[in-house]
């Protein structure tokens, strides 16, 4: 056995000898062109002398040539690890104009024409509740949940078709612009993110700055309030900050924005309107009373309600007050929503009341619970959910209530995809597929 490896070691060690000498007239022959060859020690001193300089340079360039060799590898192997080509997400579809209507002035209008009755299709569990915005992406529903995912679901199975944990709680629906969702959360480690749906990825986030309200996308600028009272301004792509204002003052509801106008409101009845270009307070005015409720723009004007059951409109350049409205005291807890023609605002008591721009009453009808959501407005009818777990489908025109549901379980939150199509929000964790009677699932 010894004897084994001893002739082992020697067979070794003589082939490294002559792949030595073989790797050493190749560098000969390659720095000096034949110039150094085996018969070197028998030459003249002269010529001994030359050889050893020329041996010496070629140490020099070998010692180079292979470090330039080693780092080009290392170099190339890098660039091949890049993922060459990024596959999109499933969330990456979404338009440039989904923003139009849905983040700035708070209208939460959808211009789709219903075609009342409807009856439920399909009940899927999320894994979390929902917030109380959903957006429609072709075949596909975005929406955030207060466990702090970012999902998409199919719009006809309502299985998930996608879905990224980016907090520990979204209290507001996300803004997007794309490829770019931006998600505000109340608690964890970082207070706002910005998720890139194409690189499926965070490209950039910001620790604390924690919020209940949702992101304002405007004139190529994000807006973030926090529960600090501050309210900054970033570049939605390099989350380089802009500026910011120090209210002092806890915001808890939604911001709007009018132009370069951006108003925010605190719970104790303070609204100020702020410079969107340099972050310089325009106005500011507090109301007698407590705001819980976001505000709403319209002509011009900001639309409150208050927990003393008045109704405001403030104008927008100036904060006085041009219109107010008195009920009969019962607290807003939801914020005015329009269609552009009339002011719609739901009261504790279960009274819904629509009102013209200048805060004339129009009609009044008796609904039973607290509305959990905005009123949502369509071309032609409103769609109420109630903390008695009823919903509402009424006709604007008639005030006729077309459908009226008793479930149950409450809804969170309604959201009219079609004419023929509604999603609801369920508690705790259910998304609801409602489609239009007589209707064929496609």
């Amino acid at each position: 056995m010894k004897l084994a490896i001893r002739k082992t070691k020697k067979f070794a060690q003589s082939m490294a000898l002559k792949i030595r000498s073989i790797y050493g007239t190749f560098l000969r022959v390659l720095f000096f062109n034949g110039r150094i060859h085996p018969q070197a020690a028998r030459s003249s001193v002269a010529t001994a002398a030359r050889q050893r300089m020329h041996f010496a340079a070629s140490c020099v360039v070998r010692k180079y040539v292979s470090r330039f060799v080693v780092i080009s590898l290392f170099t190339a192997v890098l660039v091949s690890c890049q993922n060459p080509s990024v596959p999109k997400g499933p969330l990456a579809e979404l338009p440039e104009t989904l923003l139009a209507g849905n983040n700035a002035q708070r209208w939460y209008f959808s211009n789709v024409n219903l075609t009342p009755p409807f009856a439920q299709k399909r009940d899927k569990g999320i894994n979390g509740l929902a917030t109380d915005a959903l957006f429609k992406i072709r075949n596909k529903l975005i929406l955030t949940t207060f466990n702090g995912y970012l999902v998409s679901v199919n719009r006809q199975k309502l299985n998930d078709a996608d879905r990224i944990h980016l907090a520990r709680g979204i209290s507001a629906p996300p803004a997007f612009s794309r490829p770019l969702v931006f998600v505000s959360a109340e608690k964890g480690k970082y207070g706002l993110q910005a998720y890139d749906l194409f690189l499926r990825k965070v490209i950039w986030k910001k620790k604390g700055l924690f919020s209940r309200s949702s992101p304002v996308l405007s004139n190529g600028v994000l807006f973030h309030a926090t529960l600090q009272g501050k309210i900054l301004a970033f570049d939605p792509v390099k989350g380089k900050k802009l500026w910011q204002y120090e209210s002092r003052k806890r915001i808890t509801s939604n911001m709007a924005m009018n132009g370069d106008t951006l108003i925010a409101c605190t719970p104790d009845g303070l609204v100020m309107a702020v410079n969107g270009l340099d972050g310089s307070l325009l106005w500011k005015n507090k109301l007698p009373d407590h705001l819980y409720a976001s505000p709403m723009i319209l002509r011009g004007k900001v639309y409150l309600a208050d927990l003393a059951g008045k109704l405001w409109a403030l104008n927008c350049a100036t904060g006085k007050i041009s219109y107010q409205a008195q009920t009969d005291g019962a607290p807003f807890y939801q914020p005015c929503t329009t269609d552009g023609r009339l002011v719609f605002a739901m009261n504790s008591k279960g009274q819904l009341f629509a009102f013209t721009p200048a805060l004339e009453s129009r009609w009044r009808l008796a609904l039973v619970g607290v509305p959990m959501s905005p009123v949502r407005v369509t071309a032609k009818h409103l769609l109420v959910a109630t903390a008695q777990k009823y919903t509402y489908i009424i006709e604007k025109q008639t005030v006729q209530i077309v459908q009226k549901e008793k479930l149950k379980h409450r809804i969170d939150g309604l959201f009219p995809a079609d004419g023929k199509t509604l999603y609801l929000i369920r508690e705790y964790d259910h998304l609801e597929m409602w489609q239009a009677k007589g209707t064929e699932q496609q």
